[in-house]
């Protein structure tokens, strides 16, 4: 996964690189053309391999904590460089959430004096970084632009299908409207329609925990809540960190059934799993006895 990965993202590079120089080159066979943003006349591709920034952005914090765990430092901070390319706020802070819980992970394994150095050492790191890009243009144009942005147009947007998804759950609170059923039922529960006109595709919520409660209702919401609560309780070290961000992501994030979150949480089971057995195996070399995840037929 992590080589894969480092090749979509220095394909997101060389994206970058030949849409700010203002040409044209060739692009991989059967990927979409890539999502761009407009700032002057500069033209910046921002989405990699995925159709949308945003998308590329939650793929790519969830592949640094990936290459965290296996001890792929360079990987990962190349891949953390990377998020920086799409463009999206929200990865952006999730990254910086994940890296801030890993230095919390590995200060709480040293004694005090250590620990204090590598958590002010980290608090001062990642300061430092958060200055730098905001005084940047890159993040007065990304950052602060969108939040200060005159043209409220896509906030105010986005708030409307929040608010009709909270709607939704309000009339339908133990059950929901159904599974993907927020769409059609999206017109009943609108506060305006002036957006309708500058939408394609069908209309979401833009938010996993609306999109649960409005289509699922409490009893879908608390299943889902118990069955991520159940991998975080067996998640270790940087995985755990990317399950935290995972969650920061969901804020602003379509859906929770994209194929590389669930790969993910797969990936989070499995290495618990193998964490263990490992265990076992050895509690076993120790004890004589035989593993209990060994099955013997007689």
């Amino acid at each position: 996964m992590v080589v894969r990965s480092v090749a979509a993202a220095t394909y997101a590079w060389y994206l970058v690189a030949i849409s700010a120089m203002g040409r044209e080159g060739p692009l991989l066979p059967s990927v979409a053309p890539p999502q761009h943003v407009q700032f002057g006349n500069l033209t910046v591709f921002r989405s990699g391999t995925f159709e949308e920034g945003n998308f590329f952005g939650f793929y790519l914090v969830l592949s640094v904590a990936v290459a965290e765990m296996v001890a792929r430092r360079r990987a990962a901070l190349f891949l953390s460089a990377t998020v920086f390319t799409t463009l999206s706020t929200i990865s952006i802070a999730s990254l910086a959430i994940f890296w801030s819980v890993v230095i919390w992970q590995r200060a709480r394994t040293k004694r005090l004096p250590r620990r204090v150095a590598l958590l002010l050492a980290g608090a001062l790191l990642l300061s430092i970084i958060a200055a730098a890009t905001l005084a940047s243009p890159y993040g007065r144009t990304v950052i602060i632009g969108k939040m200060l942005s005159d043209e409220p147009g896509s906030r105010l947007d986005r708030l409307d299908m929040a608010v009709a998804g909270i709607r939704m759950f309000i009339d339908n609170p133990v059950f929901g409207v159904g599974l993907a059923q927020y769409g059609f039922q999206y017109p009943a529960y609108r506060l305006t329609d002036i957006f309708d006109q500058f939408r394609s595709g069908r209309v979401i919520p833009n938010n996993v925990y609306i999109e649960l409660l409005a289509e699922q209702g409490v009893v879908g919401f608390a299943l889902f809540s118990i069955f991520l609560l159940k991998i975080w309780r067996r998640s270790h070290g940087p995985l755990r960190a990317g399950l935290v961000a995972m969650g920061l992501n969901f804020l602003a994030f379509p859906s929770f059934s994209v194929l590389f979150i669930w790969a993910f949480l797969a990936l989070v089971v499995g290495h618990a799993r193998q964490i263990s057995t490992s265990i076992e195996t050895r509690m076993s070399a120790v004890t004589g006895s035989q593993p209990e995840s060994v099955v013997t037929t007689t």
